[in-house]
C-alpha cells in the first residue's frame, strides 16, 4: 500500500483479518516490488497505474490489473472562486453530467 491513503473496504479487511501489508512512499516504489517478487499485489488508483505503465512499457510485461477493483469510489474537484474556471462551473457540471450518464450506460450494456 502507499503511505497516507485509505483504500475503504481493503483498509477495513487488513486490520480486521489481520492482513500483512509493507507500505512505501509512491507507487512506482511498489510496482518496482512487484516486479521483482518481493511482494505478491500492490493496491492503488487504476488511473495512476495506467499512466505509470504507460511511461514504462517494460513494467507491463510483468504487471497485469486486476478486473475486480478493491473499492469504487466518486472523485471531486474544487474550483477556486477567482479562478477562469468559475465562470465555466455550468459547462463543466454538464459535462461531468454527460460522462456519468454514457459511463453508467456502459456498466448496464
Amino acid at each position: 500500500i502507499i503511505l497516507g491513503y485509505y483504500y475503504g473496504n481493503f483498509s477495513k479487511a487488513v486490520t480486521r483479518h489481520n492482513l500483512k501489508t509493507e507500505s512505501a512512499k509512491s507507487l512506482k516504489t511498489n510496482l518496482k516490488k512487484l516486479e521483482l517478487g518481493r511482494i505478491d499485489l500492490v493496491v492503488c488508483d487504476e488511473a495512476a497505474l495506467k499512466k505509470i505503465l504507460n511511461e514504462n512499457p517494460n513494467l507491463s510485461k510483468t504487471i497485469g490489473i486486476s478486473n475486480k477493483p478493491v473499492h469504487i469510489w466518486e472523485y471531486s474537484m474544487g474550483i477556486a472562486k477567482n479562478s477562469d474556471l468559475a465562470s465555466k462551473i455550468d459547462k463543466i457540471n454538464k459535462a461531468i453530467k454527460h460522462f456519468r450518464q454514457s459511463h453508467n450506460k456502459k456498466k448496464v450494456n
